[in-house]
Formats: C-alpha cells, structure tokens, sequence
C-alpha cells in the first residue's frame, strides 16, 4: 500500500495508505497476520516499523525497503479491464 501509494502521491499520502493497510478494525489488518505479530508483537503499531531512519528521498528504512521491494513489481504490472 506504501508504494503504490507513494509512486502516485506524496509521502503523507503513503503513509494514510499503510496505516489504513497495517491497523486492523473492521477487519483484520496486516498487523494481525500471524508472520507479523510473531515479529511486531500484537497490535503493534505501524510506528514501530518505520522508527529506523532512512535516506533520500525515503526518511524511514520501512519505506526505503517497501519501494525497493514493491515498485519494479508496481511499475512491470499489466492490467487488463475486462
């Protein structure tokens, strides 16, 4: 959600969309998948991911490690509408 989010927006709008991604209300959010509270611990917040700094033009090594990851995925996507 941080990468999409972040190729399209600004930063705050990143981080609105990994909030909404991560805490879980209605329905479970990410934070509630077994792999991350067995890391995180039970509703951790998503504040305890994006403590450790990070460089330019990243400020948080969560985001720096999210666009590495998630935008050569992000921008090789083909879409097809039916």
């Amino acid at each position: 959600a941080y990468a999409s989010a972040r190729r399209d927006g600004n930063l705050t709008d990143a981080r609105q969309a990994a909030e909404l991604s991560w805490n879980s209300g209605r329905f479970p959010g990410e934070n509630a998948d077994p792999a991350n509270v067995k890391v995180w611990g039970i509703d951790a917040s998503l504040d305890s991911l994006t403590r450790a700094p990070g460089g330019q033009p990243e400020p948080t090594l969560f985001g720096e490690l999210a666009m590495r990851l998630w935008l050569p995925l992000l921008e090789a996507e083909q879409v097809q509408w039916l």
